[in-house]
């Protein structure tokens, strides 16, 4: 099954178990499964060059991101790059970076880089993968926009990503 993480694979045998419940054959529940897509913003995988990986959940709460980062460990990388800030609402976005900084034990740390927007933190962390690399982005969004001083500004992770990915295969 392309499903990742202990909660998704819950959530499947869920399913399984109602199905059977509901008087499907075995046979037919099994041969459904490869087809299996995680939700939109879930565990979302998209595959980059290099098998690098990026990872989208919308976790924002202290407890998902710990389940989620958790569930990303158990893959095989070489390093995870991560990026959490997202709708800042009518917050300053700077603020809420500066508050992200105090949870790191050392921020000036070289792997530790600050970015004002969404969009520059994505690419930030796409140019800071490398082969077998593991990106993860939290708390995106799904709706098609971000919320930023009351405006909804119109942004797509998944559009960053592909955009990006292919501008690294028209160079090569």
């Amino acid at each position: 099954m392309p499903v990742y993480g202990d909660y998704n694979i819950a959530n499947v045998l869920a399913a399984i178990g109602t199905a059977l419940h509901f008087e499907y054959h075995i046979e037919d529940i099994i041969s459904v499964l490869p087809q299996l897509e995680s939700p939109e913003g879930r565990f979302q995988v998209m595959e980059g060059p290099n098998n690098q990986k990026v990872i989208l959940d919308y976790a924002h709460t202290p407890v998902a991101h710990t389940r989620l980062v958790e569930e990303v460990k158990k893959m095989e990388y070489n390093q995870l790059i991560v990026i959490t800030v997202d709708h800042p609402g009518h917050h300053d976005p700077n603020v809420i970076v500066d508050q992200v900084m105090t949870g790191f034990s050392n921020p000036s740390a070289s792997n530790i880089h600050r970015a004002p927007t969404r969009t520059e933190g994505v690419l930030k962390s796409l140019s800071l993968g490398k082969p077998n690399d593991i990106i993860l982005l939290t708390s995106g969004c799904i709706n098609g926009a971000q919320l930023v001083k009351g405006n909804e500004i119109p942004h797509s992770d998944e559009e960053i990503i592909a955009s990006y990915y292919a501008s690294l295969s028209s160079i090569s």
